[in-house]
């Protein structure tokens, strides 16, 4: 299995390149793919705290949209906790994917 710098280096290599919008900036960040994952894991750890610590019906950490070519158009991470009435309206109809962490 390859370490996460190996994987970090061939995504340089092969140009597996996205921008992605974090919340605490205006600007977005050039990350690789692997650089993304690793802070999608790392957004997903702060969404399952914040849901046990407020109780909300749910926590969205992150999203990616795709061109109809299959490429990522865009990506962003985020820390938002919404109660599911909220969600279903958000996300209804959206074409991209939304990362979720959920009450159980």
């Amino acid at each position: 299995m390859k370490s996460i710098d190996e994987r970090h280096q061939e995504d340089l290599a092969y140009g597996r390149m996205i921008w992605v919008r974090f919340p605490d900036s205006r600007m977005c960040r050039h990350l690789t793919m692997t650089e993304f994952e690793e802070a999608k894991k790392e957004f997903n750890r702060k969404a399952i705290e914040l849901q046990k610590e407020t109780g909300a019906d749910c926590v969205v950490y992150a999203t990616k949209s795709y061109n109809q070519d299959g490429s990522i158009r865009s990506a962003g991470l985020c820390i938002l906790p919404l109660d599911a009435e909220e969600y279903d309206r958000r996300t209804q109809g959206t074409d991209e994917m939304v990362y979720t962490v959920y009450k159980r």
